[in-house]
């Protein structure tokens, strides 16, 4: 049984036994009944507030790690934007490339901006899905 079922209890037994209780009596019950639901009151608001307050914190963290993966998914377009460019010119300078030493030093670079932009696009999709989950806990909270 929780403290509000025992308070109402408590009062439900208080007022069935009222015919059999002195005036005095009926009045110090009472006072004391009174006292406690003013303490369960307070401590109920005590409870709730606490419990917001850390709602709200919550909150702001989540908002805060949010963020910074928005700001790191913004970051890592612009990165892969400029690898991306990277890439273009070197498929230029393979096309031009007088001999097949310097073609295959090219179509090393080529790679190498391949493989880091598997890398950025694996990141991006990984933290596009942990923002994802984040937002669903704030609408769901």
């Amino acid at each position: 049984m929780g403290l509000s079922e025992a308070m109402n209890e408590a009062w439900t037994d208080f007022n069935d036994s009222k015919p059999e209780l002195t005036k005095r009596d009926r009045g110090e019950i009472y006072e004391i009944l009174s006292e406690i639901k003013e303490e369960l009151d307070r401590a109920w608001e005590l409870y709730r507030e606490a419990a917001d307050r850390k709602q709200s914190e919550w909150r702001a963290r989540k908002e805060e790690e949010a963020e910074r993966l928005r700001e790191k998914i913004t970051k890592a377009y612009a990165a892969r934007a400029k690898i991306e460019d990277n890439r273009d010119r070197n498929v230029d300078k393979l096309s031009d490339a007088r001999s097949d030493d310097y073609a295959d030093r090219v179509r090393g670079w080529i790679e190498e901006d391949e493989a880091k932009l598997r890398d950025i696009d694996e990141n991006i999709s990984r933290w596009e899905g942990w923002l994802e989950e984040i937002e669903e806990k704030l609408r769901g909270r």
